[in-house]
């Protein structure tokens, strides 16, 4: 199992070689200004086996003061997302992408990982990608039924976290090893429009 967080571009352009799925989370017209990018024709969801398409706006709390008519993670996409998971547990690759492929996707591909209770999935996320996972999506863990980590895997994937924003190499080496892995086994090689890229984001300060 893979899982690939991506931004809407990336998205459209991948092209999987295995049986993939895909979560697909588009900005609500609030938000966004206008309908076009989420009802234009899904040119690429006939290339995977199962797709999962939710319409939640990046928030990370209730804010309809703020955008009415936006739509925040609630129960509702909870439950959908569960459903979701499910049916790609059983295939080798899932895509997650919302328009940035940063905070929504990233939260949604950890949950997955957590779901599936593997660690690695979700160390493999945070090192091959440049994300700032939504927290508010992240706190429907426990509705979710998603057992936690126990509580010094949470602090080592925490501390984890914060060594990669700060861009220490050493030091996000040295914490994948307390967490019992291999730096070289959670890197890998993304395809992406025919080309080769590695991506070893831990170097990207947000």
């Amino acid at each position: 199992m893979k899982i690939q967080i991506m931004g809407h571009d990336e998205a459209v352009m991948y092209r999987p070689k295995e049986k993939t799925g895909i979560i697909r989370l588009f900005d609500s017209d609030a938000i966004l200004g206008n309908s076009e990018v989420r009802n234009a024709p899904l040119l690429y969801d006939e290339l995977f086996d199962f797709v999962c398409t939710l319409v939640v706006d990046d928030l990370h709390s209730s804010a309809e003061e703020d955008y009415p008519g936006s739509v925040c993670f609630s129960s509702k996409e909870a439950k959908c997302l569960l459903e979701a998971f499910e049916e790609l547990r059983q295939l080798d690759e899932v895509i997650v992408h919302c328009r940035a492929g940063v905070s929504r996707s990233a939260a949604v591909g950890i949950l997955f990982a957590r779901y599936l209770k593997r660690l690695d999935l979700e160390c493999s996320i945070y090192l091959n990608h440049h994300i700032f996972p939504n927290r508010h999506i992240l706190s429907f863990q426990d509705e979710m039924g998603i057992e936690r980590w126990d509580s010094h895997h949470e602090e080592l994937m925490e501390q984890l976290f914060q060594q990669k924003i700060e861009g220490n190499e050493q030091e996000v080496r040295q914490t994948v090893k307390q967490l019992g892995f291999e730096w070289e086994e959670l890197l890998w090689n993304q395809q992406l429009n025919g080309t080769t890229e590695h991506h070893p984001s831990w170097q990207i300060r947000f």
